[in-house]
């Protein structure tokens, strides 16, 4: 990051010299910085491959073709190459094909962030439906409890209206039934206008 940032400061500097010093001490200045600037990020978009970072191949493919053009173009400036259409252009050709890889190296990015949104999406999804299976399970739960209970105060109303009608020893009607009946059966027969007759 730091030789980076120097490169950068290099090129800022051609740019100011260009006013002060001339078109000639510019393009020497940017020509140098051009070469320093491919040196450090060959080495890092190496590096970068070599750790495995996703896209990485592409990237240091992508900058080396431009990198190739710009040393093209500065050995070019330094009379090392002789002039042609291809040194001329040598900088624009690189920088075509990168921009061509890294369209390339975007839409994989592009497509491993859909993948993963889509992974995120599954997941979710899945843990959705644990939640779902468990919050059945805690709800067949708490009913089979529910039904339980009102089982048991079904049984205690039995026998609570068992003890309250039936005689404990005998376990026939108590006087407290015969007197419900009785009265069931008075107004039974007044609605009807029938007779009554109790026998003790």
């Amino acid at each position: 990051d730091r030789l980076m940032l120097l490169a950068a400061w290099v090129f800022a500097v051609a740019i100011a010299a260009h006013a002060v010093a001339g078109y000639r001490a510019a393009s020497v200045l940017t020509s140098i910085g051009g070469l320093g600037f491919a040196s450090v990020a060959l080495w890092a978009g190496v590096r970068g491959t070599v750790r495995g970072q996703a896209g990485a191949r592409i990237f240091l493919l992508a900058w080396a073709l431009l990198l190739i053009g710009v040393a093209v173009m500065a050995l070019r400036n330094f009379n090392l190459l002789p002039t042609n259409w291809v040194t001329t252009h040598a900088m624009q050709i690189g920088s075509a094909l990168e921009m061509l890889l890294l369209s390339f190296a975007m839409a994989e990015r592009i497509n491993v962030l859909r993948r993963e949104r889509e992974e995120a999406r599954q997941a979710l999804v899945e843990s959705l439906r644990e939640s779902e299976v468990r919050l059945e399970a805690r709800v067949s739960e708490r009913t089979a409890e529910l039904e339980a209970a009102n089982r048991r105060l079904r049984e205690q109303e039995q026998a609570l209206q068992q003890l309250a009608f039936h005689d404990p020893l005998t376990g026939l009607f108590n006087r407290v039934m015969l007197e419900q009946r009785l009265q069931h059966a008075m107004i039974r027969a007044d609605r009807s206008g029938a007779q009554l007759a109790v026998l003790l």
